[in-house]
């Protein structure tokens, strides 16, 4: 019967669907905002139209995610110490986060300005923090619903963790020609000019 459930155990549930569902929407829209831009497909409007959308996206996570952790930890230290698997994927949140901030301070006005050529450090910076974006979203939620991770150390799954950042920052470095090659200028309304005469 339903009045034998608590009402912090309602609200556990309704913070945690929440939660699931944000993180749908956030991970389908990295995804799509990731494929337009490596074909090249992209207009400055519509990537800041994401990148704003992903930012909510993210802040009404850790806002359900937060709400969470105080209803079995209570935020006491002595407890969260004692959770690896919590404990790693607030890491990955907080590298989510600082990415983010690199990629709307710095990522994203390279893609969107009017000089449409890219250094090399630009493109690894752009393949780097795009990476990192996509990767963690998705190492996120992969922690979030692996329960097993639990019982395994902290110091086991950090070292895990730095391998896996590893191999996911050498992996971008192949996609900076790509990158290169299939940039295009955002979409604009321009019409083309016949110049050959």
């Amino acid at each position: 019967m339903l009045y034998l459930i608590n009402t912090s155990d309602w609200l556990r549930m309704a913070l945690l669907y929440s939660h699931l569902i944000l993180c749908a929407l956030a991970i389908s829209a990295v995804l799509k905002a990731d494929i337009s831009i490596m074909a090249g497909r992209y207009s400055a409007t519509a990537l800041r139209s994401t990148a704003n959308t992903i930012s909510l996206l993210l802040m009404a996570l850790w806002a359900t995610g937060l709400g969470v952790i105080y209803l079995d930890t209570g935020f006491a230290p002595a407890i969260l110490l004692t959770k690896s698997k919590l404990l790693l994927k607030l890491m990955c949140v907080v590298a989510l986060t600082i990415n983010g901030v690199l990629l709307h301070r710095l990522s994203f006005p390279l893609l969107t300005r009017a000089d449409q050529s890219l250094t090399i450090p630009e493109s690894i910076l752009l393949v780097g923090t795009g990476a990192v974006s996509t990767s963690h979203w998705m190492l996120a939620a992969f922690v979030g619903l692996a329960k097993p991770l639990g019982r395994l150390p902290f110091e086991t799954l950090l070292a895990a963790y730095g391998l896996f950042c590893a191999c996911v920052l050498t992996a971008a470095l192949f996609f900076v020609p790509l990158l290169l090659n299939r940039r295009s200028p955002p979409q604009a309304s321009v019409s083309p000019a016949y110049t050959n005469r």
